[in-house]
């Protein structure tokens, strides 16, 4: 006989966290959610979140579904990469990570749902407007239109050659396809060159629903 008053395990409750997580994410950004508007979002006690997730960083990356932090790995190329060398190694990392039997296959996943889901494509973006560009823009010392635009140089090439397989890519080695990227990556990147003028901040259409 089941136990009376049994809780949701472990799981449900989990799930219901990160629901409520990529809600307000989406909706409120990075810097504005909190780990307790999560859990009054979830309905759930605030020392719930700190029991599975520990951070608010690392119930953002688990909402997100990266199989790899992209602050983590750029932080990790800032620090040990020489400047001048910056480009290929970032250009080497998309390519490699993209490529991967594992983590590839995870990202062409999150890039399918992405596109297909309003919340999702919320969050992505409220991701890279709030939190990857400006970090990565303040860090290089270049404007974040720079950042904004080498990133959809990478990402673009790389949903080109793994997620729709175009020949002309995938045919090319990971080193040759590096050679490629990387001097175009390297313009956007190098502070003093090919300066962007910054626009006025258009407004955000607001979201249907």
């Amino acid at each position: 006989m089941a136990k009376a008053g049994r809780r949701p395990g472990p799981s449900q409750t989990r799930e219901q966290i990160i629901r409520a997580a990529r809600e307000q994410f989406a909706e409120r950004g990075y810097t504005r959610t909190t780990l307790r508007s999560v859990a009054a979002a979830a309905q759930v006690h605030p020392g719930l979140l700190h029991h599975y997730f520990g951070t608010k960083q690392q119930l953002y990356r688990d909402a997100l579904d990266l199989p790899v932090d992209p602050w983590e790995v750029l932080t990790r190329l800032l620090t040990g990469t020489p400047r001048d060398q910056f480009a290929d190694a970032l250009a080497r990392q998309f390519v490699s990570t993209w490529r991967d039997p594992i983590a590839g296959a995870r990202l062409r996943a999150m890039a399918r749902r992405t596109y297909g889901d309003a919340d999702a494509t919320s969050m992505a973006r409220a991701h890279l407007e709030t939190v990857l560009i400006p970090r990565f823009a303040s860090a290089l010392d270049v404007p974040e239109a720079n950042v904004a635009a080498a990133l959809s140089h990478l990402i673009g090439l790389t949903l080109l050659d793994t997620l729709i397989g175009v020949d002309q890519l995938t045919s090319l080695s990971d080193e040759d396809l590096v050679a490629l990227i990387a001097p175009a990556i390297s313009r956007y990147l190098t502070p003093g060159r090919q300066p962007v003028s910054r626009a006025p901040h258009r407004q955000h259409r607001p979201s249907s629903g």
